[in-house]
């Protein structure tokens, strides 16, 4: 019970530190300004990537990565990781990070200020990496390798 509930805060730490990412590749915005803004400051499209792609982006993905853990620590019963096969129930929780990503780039493209291509691969690529390398690292013993790649880094 007390290895569960460690996993559990590690996987709220691991989504605190996608977030600390987010934060990290705002500041990076501002020293290099990537993108030219249309209308307003470099200030107000970073103060919009953080709330967008930040907290709603990743608060959105970390639902994701707790209720999979909670579902597989404490309501999919299975002794043996072989017989778990709940790889689909784990690509439909993809669509969290999706939706995040989705409501992001939607806030994010279609405001006045231009986005520009390597923010939007970012806004897209964080929640999913967020999403992928938690459940990857942090999942129950029984579903370890349900995650796309588990079984090639859990080998290596």
């Amino acid at each position: 019970m007390v290895r569960s509930i460690f996993f559990l805060v590690l996987t709220i730490l691991m989504s605190v530190l996608f977030l600390l990412l987010v934060y990290l590749l705002a500041s990076l915005f501002i020293k290099f300004a990537w993108v030219e803004p249309a209308d307003g400051s470099i200030e107000d499209w970073v103060s919009e990537y953080i709330k967008w792609a930040g907290w709603y982006g990743i608060s959105i993905t970390a639902f994701g990565n707790l209720l999979w853990y909670v579902l597989a620590q404490w309501v999919f019963h299975v002794d043996e990781y072989k017989k778990s096969e709940k790889r689909r129930v784990w690509i439909s929780f993809f669509l969290f990070p999706i939706a995040g990503v989705i409501i992001s780039l939607l806030r994010l493209v279609f405001n006045p200020i231009q986005s520009g291509i390597p923010w939007v691969v970012l806004v897209s690529l964080v929640p999913i990496l967020c999403y992928w390398i938690t459940t990857l690292l942090f999942s129950p013993s029984s579903f370890k390798y349900n995650p796309w790649g588990a079984s090639a880094i859990r080998h290596w």
